[in-house]
């Protein structure tokens, strides 16, 4: 998210209403005009939720509010395992660049950070 206003603002983020989503900032604080600041949205893959994945969440500016949609396709384990030695094999990635995978600590779900700036 960029500040285009003349003066330094506030974001507010509303989470999403799904329980598995998870919305949020690295830096708090106020923004500089013309600084950008990352958001990060967090989806926990759980079974109940494989296939289509639709939620959305708001950004709340001193002038307006956005509400951004999160559109995502939750793959089973073994088949987020084959499309990845399959993309391997091609020599192309499985996700755009603007996505992170972070790599989480034994016993833990798998957890893809998308980030970008709007």
């Amino acid at each position: 998210m960029k500040n285009e206003d003349i003066m330094a603002q506030r974001l507010t983020i509303k989470q999403s209403k799904n329980p598995h989503v998870k919305v949020g900032t690295m830096k708090f604080g106020l923004i500089a005009c013309g600084i950008s600041r990352e958001i990060l949205i967090r989806i926990h893959a759980m079974h109940d939720i494989i296939g289509k994945f639709k939620s959305s969440f708001k950004i709340i500016t001193k002038h307006n509010i956005y509400t951004i949609p999160i559109l995502a396709k939750i793959l089973e384990p073994a088949n987020f395992e084959t499309l990845s030695q399959q993309t391997k094999q091609v020599g192309k990635k499985a996700f755009r660049t603007k996505v992170r995978q972070i790599r989480m600590k034994k016993g833990e779900k798998r957890t893809t950070t998308f980030t970008g700036t709007g």
